[in-house]
C-alpha cells in the first residue's frame, strides 16, 4: 500500500499474496489497481489459503464497486481468523444507514503489524479478536473502565493520540446469555467457565454482575486462579481430574476457549475442551463459538438432553456496541434519516 501510493505513472495491476493478502484485494481501489483477482465459489475452500475471496461476497458483503477514496475503513484483526461474520454484520449496518465505510478481515500473526497497517492506509476503528484481546493492551494510549477492570480488549478506536480500547464482549455476552437462560441474574446458580484467556475474563467479569457462583476451569490451573481470585470465584484445572468440580457447577457451563472453532474433526478431543465429562442433560451450555454452528461439545451435551447455544447472538450484540462505537449510530435504529 505504502509502495503504490507513488505509482501513478501507468496502469497496473497489485495484490498481495497469501492469506494476509485478502485486504489488497478488497481495498483495490487504495492501491489504483486496475483490476482485482476473485474465485468461483466452488473453488473457495482450496482458494482461500492464497488470500482469494468470491466475486458475491465482495460485491454483496464488501460493496466492492461503492468503495472509494473517501471510504472509511474499519475491520477486525486475529489470527489464524480463518472464518468471520463480523465484516457481514458491520458492512450491512453501513448499507442499512446508507454510511459510506467498509469492514474487512486483517488476519495478522502479530498485533503491532496490524496497527502498522492500520496506520498506513487509515483505518479507523478494529475489532480485535483471538488470540490478541490482551497483547493490544500495551499498544493503547487510553482504555475504558471495563477493559481496564477486566484485562481484555476487543474493540479500538483510532484517535488522534493513538488507540483508544473498549470491550463490548461483556455487553453481547450478557445480553444472550439473559435471552438464553431467560432471566438477567445467575442467584443460587453455579456456573462453570471453561478457559481463562481474553473472553473468559469478559465472561467472569458479567457472571459475577450477575451474581451468580462460578468456578474458572483452565488447562494451565495457575490462570485460572488468577482470574478466580479477582472476582472469588473457584478454581480447578481441565482434565478427567476436574469432572468432580465441574459437576459442581453445572448448572451453567460457559465455553469460553477457541477450542472447536473451525473443527475439521467434531470427533477429535483436541475440538472438545469437555471431552472427559459426561453430561446429565440437566446443563445449560453456552459456547461462545459459532462456527460450525454446532461445536463438538455442543453436539454431545444436545445429545445428553441439554439446552445448548453458541456465540453468534453474543457476536451480533457485542458487533452492534462496536458499530455505535465507531460510527456514533445506533445499529438497531429504525430511523436511518
Amino acid at each position: 500500500f505504502r509502495e503504490a501510493a507513488s505509482m501513478n505513472e501507468y496502469e497496473h495491476i497489485l495484490c498481495a499474496m497469501g492469506p494476509v493478502g485478502l485486504p489488497s484485494r478488497i481495498l483495490s481501489y487504495k492501491l489504483h489497481s486496475y483490476l482485482t483477482y476473485v474465485s468461483p465459489e466452488e473453488n473457495l475452500e482450496d482458494m482461500t489459503k492464497i488470500g482469494h475471496t468470491d466475486p458475491i461476497t465482495l460485491n454483496n458483503i464488501y460493496r466492492f464497486r461503492t468503495l472509494n477514496e473517501l471510504t472509511t475503513v474499519y475491520g477486525v484483526t486475529g489470527w489464524p481468523l480463518v472464518k468471520t461474520n463480523s465484516p457481514a454484520i458491520h458492512n450491512a449496518g453501513y448499507q442499512r444507514h446508507a454510511m459510506n465505510s467498509v469492514f474487512i478481515p486483517i488476519r495478522s500473526q502479530s498485533i503491532s503489524e496490524t496497527l502498522d497497517f492500520a496506520e498506513q492506509i487509515g483505518i479507523k476503528g478494529l475489532a480485535v479478536t483471538v488470540p490478541y484481546k490482551e497483547a493490544v493492551l500495551p499498544e493503547l494510549v487510553e482504555e475504558d473502565t471495563e477493559a481496564g477492570e477486566i484485562g481484555a480488549c476487543n474493540t479500538i478506536i483510532r484517535r488522534s493520540n493513538g488507540w483508544y480500547g473498549c470491550n463490548t464482549d461483556t455487553y453481547g455476552f450478557r445480553r444472550a446469555l439473559a435471552e438464553f437462560l431467560g432471566q438477567d441474574k445467575l442467584h443460587h446458580r453455579r456456573v462453570a467457565i471453561i478457559g481463562a484467556g481474553g473472553a473468559a475474563k469478559a465472561v467472569a467479569y458479567v457472571i459475577k454482575q450477575m451474581g451468580g457462583k462460578a468456578c474458572i476451569f483452565n488447562r494451565t490451573a495457575a490462570h485460572a486462579q488468577v482470574l478466580a481470585e479477582k472476582y472469588g470465584f473457584a478454581y480447578s484445572g481441565l482434565d478427567a481430574d476436574s469432572s468432580a468440580m465441574l459437576d459442581r457447577y453445572s448448572d451453567v457451563i460457559i465455553q469460553a476457549t477457541p477450542k472447536g472453532m473451525n473443527a475439521d474433526s467434531p470427533s477429535c478431543p483436541d475440538n472438545d475442551p469437555l471431552y472427559f465429562y459426561q453430561f446429565h442433560g440437566t446443563e445449560k451450555l453456552f459456547d461462545i463459538v459459532y462456527v460450525p454452528e454446532i461445536t463438538p461439545v455442543m453436539a454431545r451435551a444436545e445429545n445428553a438432553g441439554c439446552e445448548v447455544c453458541n456465540g453468534l447472538q453474543m457476536l451480533k450484540y457485542q458487533g452492534y456496541k462496536q458499530f455505535k462505537l465507531f460510527t456514533g449510530v445506533d445499529y438497531e435504529r429504525t430511523d436511518t434519516k
